[in-house]
């Protein structure tokens, strides 16, 4: 199969969803459920912070984000869904040269029970580290870190880069290097048994979107 994005790792290898903001909205908006999903073959990330896809805002040159949605590598090689100071990663890496199917799940919702915060009243946010992470198919959630006070307020102020992060200088960097293939968006926390037969399916390259389950949703297709 020969039909995928390619990525070297340089500073002029990513893609720019030109004019499309991802899953992104404040109040009631901000708790959009989203999957993120995308076949990924690569054997060098051993190094931490390389975006697989972003977006949102709030990235400066010395500072973390506030308002973003974000699939990076940490510094394992596992994959981790990151946004608002809270996280979810794989609990199996990666990074071994082969192709592995992804996919990011969060449900949305808004407030549930937890650890009290200031202001919530008994109740806590739900925020990334309440998301699932699916490999090969297969449930994968590894280690997470939850916010309690920070709701996940995705920003719509940058187009989806995938391969890279941009900061708010516009300057790109975090580049990615590897090969990533129907890398997709939905608007809609897709079930485990749509997931695990779209692994089933395998890396098809042309892929007919108005046959996949829950095109409706389906937002974003490269």
């Amino acid at each position: 199969m020969t039909d995928y994005m390619h990525f070297d790792g340089g500073s002029g290898s990513y893609v720019t969803a030109s004019g499309y903001l991802g899953v992104a909205g404040e109040g009631v908006e901000q708790f959009h459920p989203r999957t993120v999903a995308f076949w990924i073959r690569t054997a060098t990330q051993s190094g931490t912070a390389n975006s697989v896809v972003y977006w949102g805002d709030g990235f400066t040159e010395t500072a973390e984000p506030e308002f973003q949605n974000r699939i990076r590598f940490n510094n394992g090689g596992k994959l981790q869904l990151f946004g608002n100071t809270s996280y979810i990663e794989t609990q199996n890496g990666v990074a071994d040269g082969t192709w592995h199917h992804v996919a990011f799940v969060y449900e949305g919702g808004g407030h549930i029970s937890g650890p009290l915060g200031p202001d919530r009243g008994g109740v806590r946010v739900r925020n990334f580290a309440d998301a699932n992470v699916y490999l090969d198919g297969e449930l994968d959630n590894g280690r997470w870190k939850e916010d309690g006070v920070t709701d996940v307020q995705t920003s719509g102020q940058q187009d989806v880069v995938i391969g890279a992060r941009v900061q708010t200088s516009g300057v790109f960097t975090d580049f990615f290097e590897g090969d990533l293939d129907e890398v997709a968006i939905w608007r809609h926390a897709l079930p485990p048994t749509v997931i695990s037969g779209v692994y089933a399916g395998g890396v098809r390259g042309s892929v007919n979107l108005s046959s996949l389950p829950f095109n409706h949703a389906l937002e974003l297709w490269y």
